[in-house]
């Protein structure tokens, strides 16, 4: 981008660090991600922290993920933690994946997904009296 002198968007930025979540180019992303702000003057949005999220949990950086989470300037969303929720299953971290969970329950009851996920997580660990 920076040598065909393109300026990207918002909305290019979420392409290009999905396809960097998708592809597992960490340090790409990481840079793009960086740049957005020093480079680009684009102030990162939620849209943009979740591919992050996805790139650093696709990647098994779930510490990572979850500091960025923690560190982010807005609240995080369904989206955020159901991505970061989604690494813990690849994963299998299960504290990391109990904390997207009960950050997922914190929203509210919007559906029935975090419960179900929770359960799991705690019926794998064997914790079936703190399941719901």
């Amino acid at each position: 981008m920076n040598e065909s002198q393109v300026s990207p968007d918002k909305v290019t930025m979420v392409r290009v660090l999905s396809a960097c979540a998708h592809g597992r180019l960490l340090e790409q992303g990481q840079g793009y991600f960086q740049s957005m702000e020093k480079v680009f003057g684009l102030v990162p949005k939620i849209e943009q922290y979740g591919c992050m999220v996805d790139l650093l949990g696709r990647m098994d950086y779930l510490k990572e993920a979850y500091d960025l989470i923690m560190g982010m300037p807005m609240e995080a969303n369904e989206i955020i933690w159901g991505s970061f929720l989604s690494a813990y299953r690849v994963y299998n971290n299960v504290e990391l994946g109990e904390v997207a969970a009960k950050g997922m329950l914190e929203l509210g009851p919007r559906d029935t997904w975090d419960r179900v996920m929770l359960s799991n997580i705690y019926a794998e660990e064997a914790k079936y009296d703190r399941s719901m």
